[in-house]
């Protein structure tokens, strides 16, 4: 009669200790975020959700994995997207983007590509994350023109 406590005591003492969740994976946005981003990504698997404050503003961070590429999305607490920022392969990006940052950085490699898509006015621009290069990040338009750094 006295193993049963003992083996229950054992079980309870030498269990392995629980894994704490990110404080980012508990974040839950809200329904309207919720049903804007099954509207129009439909395929996003959604890794993490923070809730962030920008110039005042409450957004909600939403980092997924959609079409085999990362998809990070930015939205309003009423569910209004804000900006998209996809994963892109170097086919994916403009000649024109990928010859201007190599003609600055000869001697740089690329790393990761970047589509970042502000929702309201349509804007569209390219980051590359550089090595070898005094920079670690360049921010380039469609059309290869320089918005970051600047000369």
């Amino acid at each position: 009669m006295t193993a049963i406590p003992v083996l229950l005591f054992m079980s309870m003492t030498f269990s392995a200790p629980a894994q704490s969740v990110p404080a980012a994976a508990k974040t839950k946005a809200p329904a309207a975020v919720e049903a804007s981003l099954k509207r129009q990504f439909p395929a996003a698997e959604v890794k993490t959700v923070s809730k962030e404050k920008e110039n005042g503003q409450t957004t909600y961070e939403i980092e997924t994995i959609n079409a085999g590429h990362g998809l990070d999305l930015v939205f309003l607490p009423n569910g209004t997207l804000v900006e998209s920022e996809e994963e892109l392969t170097q086919d994916q990006v403009p000649g024109v983007v990928e010859k201007a940052v190599l003609a600055r950085y000869a001697k740089a490699t690329v790393g990761k590509r970047e589509k970042l898509t502000i929702a309201k006015s349509g804007e569209v621009r390219y980051e590359l994350a550089l090595k070898g290069a005094p920079v670690k990040e360049v921010a380039l338009s469609p059309t290869g023109a320089w918005i970051s750094p600047k000369r």
